[in-house]
């Protein structure tokens, strides 16, 4: 009987000395991301957007059903705004050319926000994510019944 109760006590004491070195931070190992060669740290922000991408779109509108939407987009970094133009099929039905215009923030995590207003006064608000040192972002609508993402890539 001694011995199942001291592998007992070894396991209850065991298990309150590791406890006790978890919750005090003293074992637990701080890690640093690095990067290789000459390359530095990204610092993301506004300025990361700048001149003209392409992209495509594709999803699903509340409403009318499938879309695909592609054209170009213009950011000016220094003020936060862009202006764009589109072709869009909207559940088959096609739109040669409408224009919009918005406003972008992108945060210091490369996470952001953007939103534009379509010549019938309609807001579109998305969210982002600027990957490749701001040659491409990720792009989601988050307006309510909409299913609509893509790749919004910088033209050389």
């Amino acid at each position: 009987m001694k011995r199942p109760l001291s592998i007992l006590s070894f396991a209850v004491v065991t298990a309150v000395v590791i406890s006790v070195v978890l919750l005090s931070g003293a074992s637990s190992p701080r890690i640093h991301a690095q990067v290789a060669g000459d390359r530095t740290a990204v610092q993301c922000g506004n300025g990361l957007l700048n001149g003209r991408y392409g992209y495509e779109i594709k999803g699903t509108l509340a409403g009318i059903g499938p879309v695909v939407l592609v054209g170009t987009i213009n950011h000016q970094s220094f003020d936060g705004t862009y202006t764009g133009a589109m072709t869009a099929s909207y559940n088959g039905q096609i739109v040669p050319f409408l224009p919009f215009s918005g406003v972008f923030n992108v945060n210091s995590d490369c996470t952001g926000t953007s939103a534009f207003t379509l010549p019938d006064g309609t807001k579109v608000t998305t969210r982002i994510v600027v990957v490749e040192r701001g040659k491409e972002y990720f792009i989601i609508n988050t307006d309510a019944g909409n299913v609509l993402s893509g790749v919004i890539k910088r033209i050389d």
